[in-house]
């Protein structure tokens, strides 16, 4: 299980993006339906694109349970927020496939489309790996659907590495993942 982030409440981020003007928190139990909301547009836009990466959201008691962990977190600009993403530190699907190393996933990482193309994405992305590296981790690993060219783009120009594929019932994921320090 992933510990509470020290300084977790809502009063003081953890991190922040924007120029400070964004701070990541600790999603709590009253953030669930707020992270399904952002993770339900996301897959919708994704799907009007023609990109079945999300088609639906994750089912609540998944991300509950995640949240009850620790390991969902939110970009809020004051009290709305405006991103969300996921981090934690196993390959709880076993994708990677490999012995074990001091890294930290990513996943479910979306923001709202009144902010795209701002650059909130690409923050969020460094924010969590701000925050692996200050866990100790000495990766930032992530997958992405195969089918997905912009975002595979996407982390290999944010500096992630393709090393590998692998699969998620029926789709192929592309296995991404950096350096970290």
């Amino acid at each position: 299980l992933v510990a509470r982030w020290k300084n977790s409440s809502a009063a003081k981020p953890i991190e922040t993006i924007r120029g400070g003007a964004v701070g990541i928190v600790q999603a709590t139990s009253e953030d669930v339906d707020c992270i399904l909301g952002i993770l339900s547009q996301a897959g919708q836009w994704l799907l009007a694109k023609g990109i079945r990466q999300w088609p639906t959201p994750p089912p609540r008691k998944w991300v509950v349970k995640r949240v009850e962990r620790g390991e969902f977190f939110l970009a809020r600009e004051q009290v709305k927020a405006i991103g969300t993403f996921r981090l934690n530190w196993s390959d709880e699907e076993g994708l990677w496939g490999n012995p074990p190393v001091k890294a930290g996933y990513l996943g479910k990482l979306a923001i709202l489309r009144t902010v795209a193309g701002k650059g909130v994405g690409l923050e969020l992305l460094q924010a969590a790996e701000r925050m692996a590296a200050s866990a100790g981790r000495v990766l930032l690993r992530l997958d992405c659907w195969s089918g997905n060219a912009f975002l595979c783009d996407y982390y290999a120009q944010a500096g992630f590495q393709k090393c590998g594929t692998g699969s998620r019932g029926d789709s192929s994921v592309c296995l991404f993942e950096k350096k970290l320090g």
